[in-house]
C-alpha cells in the first residue's frame, strides 16, 4: 500500500510550545512517507523560537504574585493579624519575583539551544528535514499561477508558499493509495460539527492527481499518529493512549500572530528583554498580547 502524508508547518512549530513525550517524537523520526518541503523547513526554522517564548512566556504568566486586603475598623489585635499577613505577602511576592526571574534565565537558555537547532525537538526533526525537496521551475510557475488566481492554499498578497508546498505535494501523490494531510490551517481544513473537512479545491485537485485515492485529514499529530503507523507498519509501536492524549490537549491551543515588545519595561525602564507575548482575545474579540520582563517579572501589554 502506497501512501503520501503532508504536515503542515503550523504542525511541527507546535511541538515547540508543547512538551511532546519521548515515545510521540520517536514515532514522528520513524515516518519515512513524509513529504517536506524546502519551504516547510524554512518556515519552521524562522517561526520556532517565537512560538517557543510564546509558550514560556504563558507559564511565566501563571506566576503569580498575592496582594493584601487591609482590614477596616480593626482593633489592637486584628492591627497585630494583619501586619503578620502583609509582611507573609511581601515574602511569597519576593519569592514569586525570585521564581520569575529564575524561569526566565532558564526559558531564555532553552532559546538559545532552539535558536542552535539543539534542542530535542529540532534534534528529531533534523533527519526528516534533511530529506527536504527542492521545486521544480514547473512547480512553481503552477504555485505563481495558483497565487494569482486566489486558490488555497495561502493568499493573493503573501509570498509564495502554501502555494508552493501544495503543488510540490500533488506531484507526490500521483499513483498513491492514501493521502494524510495534517493541518490547522484554514486554508486546508476546517471543522464543522465536531469533523474536519478539506477544503473542497485541494480535494478537487486530488482527485484529478491521484483518483481513487482515500484522504484523510487531522488537525493534530496525536489524531494522525496512530492512523499513519497503524498503515505503514513501522517498526516502532504506537504512543500509548495517555501520551497521545496529553499531546492533543497540547495541540489544541491556537495563538494569535504575535505583536511587537515594547523596548523598555514601563516599571523598571530595563530594555533587557522580554518574554513574551501572553496572547489574550478580549470580550469584543480583539487580541491583546502581554509581555514579561526579563530583568523585574513585570507585564506589559500591548492592544490589537
Amino acid at each position: 500500500m502506497s501512501i503520501s502524508i503532508l504536515i503542515d508547518a503550523n504542525i511541527y512549530l507546535g511541538l515547540y510550545r508543547a512538551k511532546p513525550p519521548r515515545s510521540v517524537l520517536d514515532s514522528i523520526s520513524r515516518l519515512d512517507h513524509v513529504f517536506v518541503s524546502e519551504q516547510i523547513v524554512d518556515e519552521v526554522t524562522r517561526n520556532r523560537v517565537r512560538i517557543a517564548a510564546t509558550a514560556f512566556a504563558e507559564n511565566i504568566g501563571n506566576i503569580k504574585s498575592a496582594k493584601s486586603i487591609p482590614l477596616p475598623d480593626a482593633d489592637e489585635s486584628e492591627v497585630e493579624m494583619a501586619a503578620v499577613v502583609t509582611n507573609e505577602v511581601q515574602k511569597f511576592n519576593s519569592a514569586a519575583k525570585a521564581l520569575k526571574q529564575g524561569y526566565a534565565q532558564a526559558m531564555l537558555k532553552l532559546l538559545r539551544s532552539i535558536q542552535k537547532g539543539t534542542d530535542p525537538v529540532s534534534v528529531v526533526l533534523r533527519p526528516l528535514f534533511l530529506r527536504a525537496v527542492s521545486a521544480t521551475h514547473g512547480e512553481l510557475t503552477k504555485a505563481r499561477r495558483r497565487r494569482e488566481r486566489g486558490l488555497p492554499p495561502g493568499k493573493p498578497g503573501d509570498p509564495l508558499g502554501d502555494q508552493l508546498i501544495w503543488e510540490q505535494f500533488l506531484t507526490r501523490c500521483a499513483g498513491v493509495d492514501n493521502i494524510v494531510i495534517v493541518s490547522r490551517d484554514r486554508d486546508y481544513v476546517e471543522r464543522h460539527l465536531d469533523e474536519l473537512f478539506l477544503n473542497p479545491i485541494l480535494e478537487r485537485d486530488i482527485r484529478n492527481t491521484a483518483f481513487g485515492a482515500a484522504v484523510t485529514v487531522f488537525d493534530t499529530l496525536a489524531d494522525a499518529l496512530p492512523f499513519v503507523l497503524a498503515r505503514i507498519r513501522a517498526p516502532v509501536p504506537i504512543p500509548a493512549a495517555e501520551a497521545l492524549a496529553m499531546m492533543k490537549q497540547q495541540e489544541q491551543v491556537v495563538l494569535p500572530v504575535p505583536m511587537e515588545a515594547p523596548a523598555r519595561c514601563p516599571r523598571c525602564t530595563s530594555n533587557e528583554g522580554f518574554i513574551g507575548p501572553i496572547p489574550t482575545r478580549g470580550t469584543g474579540g480583539r487580541w491583546s498580547s502581554a509581555f514579561v520582563c526579563v530583568a523585574c517579572g513585570a507585564r506589559a501589554t500591548v492592544e490589537e
